[in-house]
């Protein structure tokens, strides 16, 4: 196929031609010949001009890919050019049918090879993160409550003596229930436990100096308790790495889109903060982690900002009245 895509460029004097192949509802990208300074589209649609590589006709037609070019002047081809494109299009969609089912089969296994290595980095990130947070959640153990206990442990002791002291232990008590309160919250809130994912988050950030919106469109009922922890920890990342780049105001959208939860966080701070990508990548391996998917783009109409876009699948045990 890169023959083909050679064969493209050399005939309409392309910057770049690609050859895709589409399958199971998604394309990829089977095939390229560059020969100068341009980025790859991330669709056949994204390039300059592109045709579609068809098989059979009416009923029986099928969609087997496309055949797209980047033009040296960046617009559509001219109406000999794109006829020319649709001839070799037609002559594509013979060499495509011919070796696609192979190529197809290449290039989800390279998909499939990248989205594994990525998961292992992700897990090996979170197995990295969770020993950090097993290590911070002893350090506020031993300072909260542990140094409270402790010291009522030493007190009863001498309570028949100084029975002043009560106050005292009791001072204690309340100070470790607190802490540990504290601590739970951190763990696992229980307004998320209680009322879901929209209040968590809402209540999470009512009070926050930065405002932050969370509208929530879920539908009936409850998400199954892993999604909602994912989706609850990975929004609450990525509004703080938001907040870390010293965002005036955040916007959290969630909405559910069939058999997916999709979060939607927008944000007015500087895209290229060197913190905020430190703070993201927690959200990223969280996402990873859980199946789903994390993508981080500007602020559209050319606005200052950012959008990241986490896309959670749901479980199939995912109905809690």
């Amino acid at each position: 196929m890169v023959e083909v895509a050679a064969i493209t460029a050399a005939a309409l004097d392309a910057r770049r031609a690609d050859v895709w192949l589409f399958t199971a509802g998604e394309w990829f990208l089977a095939a390229t010949w560059v020969g100068g300074d341009s980025p790859a589209p991330g669709l056949p649609q994204d390039a300059d001009s592109h045709v579609d590589l068809r098989h059979g006709q009416g009923e029986s037609e099928q969609l087997l890919g496309a055949l797209s070019v980047m033009t040296p002047h960046g617009g559509p081809l001219a109406t000999d050019e794109r006829q020319l494109l649709e001839d070799l299009a037609g002559q594509a969609a013979l060499v495509v049918r011919t070796v696609g089912l192979s190529a197809v089969r290449q290039v989800r296994l390279k998909v499939i090879t990248g989205q594994k290595d990525e998961l292992d980095r992700a897990r090996l990130r979170m197995l990295t993160a969770a020993d950090t947070e097993q290590g911070r959640l002893q350090r506020d153990l031993a300072d909260g409550p542990l140094e409270h206990l402790a010291a009522i442990a030493a007190g009863l002791p001498r309570l028949p003596s100084r029975p002043g002291s009560l106050s005292d232990l009791r001072r204690h008590a309340d100070a470790a229930i607190e802490s540990l309160r504290d601590i739970a919250r951190g763990v696992y809130p229980p307004v998320l436990r209680d009322s879901g994912l929209v209040p968590a988050l809402q209540a999470r950030y009512r009070s926050t100096a930065t405002p932050v919106a969370v509208n929530g469109r879920i539908g009936d009922g409850r998400l199954a308790q892993e999604t909602e922890l994912a989706a609850f920890l990975a929004t609450c990342d990525a509004v703080t790495a938001a907040l870390g780049a010293r965002a005036s105001s955040i916007a959290v959208d969630l909405t559910q889109a069939g058999e997916a939860l999709i979060v939607i966080v927008q944000d007015d701070a500087e895209p290229d903060d060197s913190a905020r990508r430190a703070d993201m990548e927690i959200a990223v391996d969280r996402v990873v982690a859980a199946g789903g998917v994390f993508r981080l783009d500007g602020a559209p109409d050319g606005r200052r900002g950012s959008v990241v876009q986490l896309t959670l699948p749901l479980s199939a045990d995912r109905a809690r009245t």
